[in-house]
Parts: C-alpha cells; sequence; structure tokens
C-alpha cells in the first residue's frame, strides 16, 4: 500500500486529475464476500465503481483492480460517497 503527502493532497485536488478507465475489479468486503464491477475511472487516491449500489459509505472495502496485461492491483480503501451511478472509495 501507498501513502501520499498532505502536500500532494492538496495538490491533487487543485488538479484531480482522473483517468477514465473501464477496468473490471473485485470488491472483497468484510467478511470475504467478493463483488464483481467496473471502474469508471482511477485517480491518485481513489477509484470510481460503477453499479455498486450495495456498498455503504464508510464501509472499509478491499479493491483487486485488474490492470490489463499489467496483472492485478490489490487496494485496501473506504467508500467515500455515492451517487446514482457510481461508488467513490478511496485511500
Amino acid at each position: 500500500m501507498f501513502r501520499v503527502s498532505e502536500t500532494q493532497r492538496l495538490e491533487q485536488r487543485r488538479g484531480a486529475f482522473r483517468l477514465a478507465v473501464a477496468c473490471p475489479v473485485h470488491v472483497v468486503r468484510a467478511g470475504g464476500v467478493r463483488l464483481d464491477y467496473r471502474t469508471a475511472d482511477l485517480w491518485l487516491t481513489g477509484a470510481r465503481i460503477l453499479d455498486a449500489d450495495e456498498l455503504t459509505t464508510g464501509e472499509e472495502i478491499g479493491l483487486e483492480i485488474q490492470l490489463g496485461e499489467q496483472g492485478v492491483v490489490e487496494v485496501r480503501g473506504r467508500v467515500v460517497r455515492l451517487d446514482a451511478l457510481s461508488t467513490g472509495v478511496g485511500s
């Protein structure tokens, strides 16, 4: 897992660079329940996941993101916001 300095967080909020990419993602909930979704975009400290309405704000989850031929990236995160189309997960 990586950590981002406060300075980088401030710069990222100002720039808010997001990579629009649809990748398969497995969400692992407490107790090991796995759910399959797709990302809408990725950024330095998070991801937006489509149609993940089973998740709840504040829920701690694991993400296994398939990055094509580069392999799988595993990260931990927390659901930070929900809207009608997507779920925001941040570190």
